[in-house]
């Protein structure tokens, strides 16, 4: 089975179209032309033990239930010689399992997108999509038992289902699949080496030119170069300088538009994203942003509404982030899993800084079965392939509030490393450091973020405080401030401020 990549009573009859039937749309973080979309959202069947329930919208948060599947139809105009037929989830919740026409396409995982090519299995006119949920229960297989432990506890309100947008999409042949975008800034940030590794999906070997441009408020940069390209999966790299880059700040967020162009022999695709520049360091124990000494003001965010669960529309996503930018935050830790795409989004363009999180919330990591640990690290990587363009994104945090062990630590570090493109800090949430916790603390403190995988403690005085757990069910304003602010708690060197904010 494949793992998708790191959406007697009459029966209702449900249908969308794709393909010459639909309309071209705007993935998110991509801009395609070339691509046509139709979205899948709407009224799908629940089924439960071969029978249907009752109908439901998509996409929804629902009371988690057990295991069931849901179902829809949609009409596909003649599929396109040499095009790809992809069917993209932005998210669901706990475990699901994706079918077309009774084809299993793979399975996911909760919270981060995962898309599946299809184009084997589509047939012209009417096609059938259908979604297997465990939100509750495992599946009769036996699986989806770590998501469901992982995402169902006591800390937060539970919901199942296709949770965020799902859709049907045809591209090129050979696409743009994603794009890292890596810089290393001058240290008087007057220049910007900059490297563009671009992710190519193509069901045919082909040549084609690839091209990248950068603009702000004019274009700032542009490379080109010649590629071959082979069947399956392919990288290509494009470096080009950026002179005197504009930073982005909380105050100061400047944004750029990225834009990646392939042309091959079997058509064209184009894909954007914005991004921007910036510059964390940690020095002793003070965190600094573009040369300036940083305070982390802020809140946590659990990405939910009363009866609404994980599913807000853009405008109730906007009104939290403007609420929490009205406070006078400059951070905004996304608790305790992988917020909405668009959330980071607004924060990329509003100016606040976010960490991002894999789920974990009160758990054992001594005695943790491996599969749930690879839960975990897959979710972790999933956000920063899907965030890590966003010059917002601050830190990964590893979990929270759980009984640890140096080696999860360790090896968290080095898979996100591995992927980030800017080497973002990687930590974990933790007021009480369990002993093991203790001894990590101690063998380097004044490395706080930079080399190990810190854990955060409020009781470790030469570590800067970063961030504790929200007191629900509202937000929770903090300020951390640093040995050397004023304020300071003569016990542990640091002292927190809590301020009462309504969420909603």
């Amino acid at each position: 089975m494949n793992q998708g990549r790191l959406r007697k009573e009459p029966t209702l009859s449900i249908v969308a179209s794709v393909g010459l039937l639909g309309r071209p749309g705007r993935p998110s973080g991509t801009v395609a032309s070339s691509r046509s979309r139709v979205d899948l959202a709407g009224t799908w069947e629940r089924h439960v033990n071969g029978r249907l329930l009752d109908v439901i919208v998509v996409p929804s948060s629902l009371r988690p239930s057990g295991f069931y599947r849901l179902k829809r139809e949609f009409l596909l105009a003649t599929p396109p010689v040499h095009g790809r037929l992809i069917l993209h989830f932005d998210g669901i919740t706990y475990h699901g399992r994706a079918f077309v026409n009774g084809v299993e396409l793979g399975t996911m995982g909760p919270y981060v997108p995962y898309e599946f090519d299809f184009t084997k299995h589509a047939k012209e006119g009417r096609n059938n999509i259908e979604v297997a949920i465990a939100d509750l229960s495992p599946d009769p297989t036996g699986a989806g038992k770590d998501e469901l432990a992982l995402g169902l506890n006591p800390g937060w309100e539970g919901y199942g289902g296709i949770i965020r947008d799902v859709y049907a999409e045809v591209r090129p042949a050979a696409y743009i699949d994603n794009v890292r975008f890596a810089y290393q800034l001058s240290g008087e940030y007057t220049q910007a080496s900059c490297k563009a590794r671009v992710f190519i999906s193509s069901s045919v070997a082909a040549s084609g030119q690839l091209q990248v441009t950068l603009s702000g408020h004019v274009e700032v940069a542009r490379a080109e170069k010649q590629v071959e390209i082979p069947a399956g999966e392919s990288e290509a790299e494009v470096a080009f300088d950026v002179s005197a880059p504009d930073l982005w700040s909380p105050e100061q967020p400047n944004l750029y538009e990225f834009r990646a162009r392939l042309r091959s022999d079997h058509g064209e695709d184009e894909w954007s994203c914005r991004t921007g520049f910036r510059h964390v360091a940690i020095r002793g124990n003070q965190f600094e942003l573009n040369g300036n000494r940083l305070v982390l003001n802020g809140v946590c965010r659990h990405d939910m509404w009363r009866d609404q669960g994980f599913t807000l529309t853009r405008q109730q996503m906007a009104q939290d982030m403007g609420m929490i930018k009205a406070l006078g935050a400059n951070f905004v830790r996304l608790v305790h899993y992988p917020h909405h795409r668009h959330i980071v989004e607004l924060a990329d363009e509003i100016g606040l800084l976010v960490s991002g999180e894999p789920g974990y919330w009160n758990m054992d990591f001594r005695t943790m079965p491996r599969a749930m640990i690879e839960l975990g690290y897959r979710i972790m990587e999933g956000t920063i392939r899907r965030d890590w363009n966003s010059p917002s994104v601050f830190a990964w945090l590893l979990g929270n509030e759980c009984t640890l062990t140096v080696e999860y630590l360790q090896e968290g570090k080095e898979r996100c490393r591995k992927l980030d493109p800017i080497a973002r800090p990687v930590s974990f949430a933790s007021p009480d450091p369990s002993p093991s916790q203790t001894r990590w603390d101690r063998k380097t403190p004044s490395r706080y973020l930079s080399r190990p995988a810190w854990t955060f403690s409020i009781r470790t005085p030469t570590l800067p405080i970063f961030m504790n757990t929200p007191i629900r069910p509202s937000f929770t304003a903090l300020r951390a401030l640093s040995p050397s602010a004023s304020g300071v708690g003569k016990r542990s060197g640091t002292k927190t401020f809590f301020r009462r904010a309504t969420a909603n």
